[in-house]
């Protein structure tokens, strides 16, 4: 929703410093699980199917624009970010929270 907002979002200057390109199990091509360990392949494709299963889901959610649920990079951008600078709540609901001023660490 925020990238959605683009320049009208307080959060543009921050989404905007993020990273746009991560290189993990989500990112990587058939070609990359042949080349790794099997275990390094299993877990990357673990990582994948996470993602894909979260691609599969965006259908149902109400509040994004068809554009915005048709955007496949933004999607893996998102995920990325997440995954690599998120982490899970304490309260036990399994929610995940990312701290914006981690990054400036």
């Amino acid at each position: 929703v925020e990238v959605e907002k683009g320049h009208d979002s307080p959060w543009f200057q921050y989404l905007n410093s993020l990273p746009r390109y991560s290189s993990n199990g989500a990112s990587m091509t058939v070609f990359c699980y042949s080349v790794v360990p099997p275990l390094v392949s299993r877990l990357c494709k673990d990582e994948r199917a996470r993602f894909k299963n979260l691609s599969m889901g965006k259908r149902g959610i109400p509040f994004l624009s068809d554009e915005t649920k048709g955007n496949e990079d933004l999607w893996k951008w998102a995920y990325q970010i997440v995954y690599t600078r998120g982490f899970e709540t304490n309260n036990g609901s399994g929610d995940f929270c990312i701290a914006p001023m981690a990054d400036m660490f």
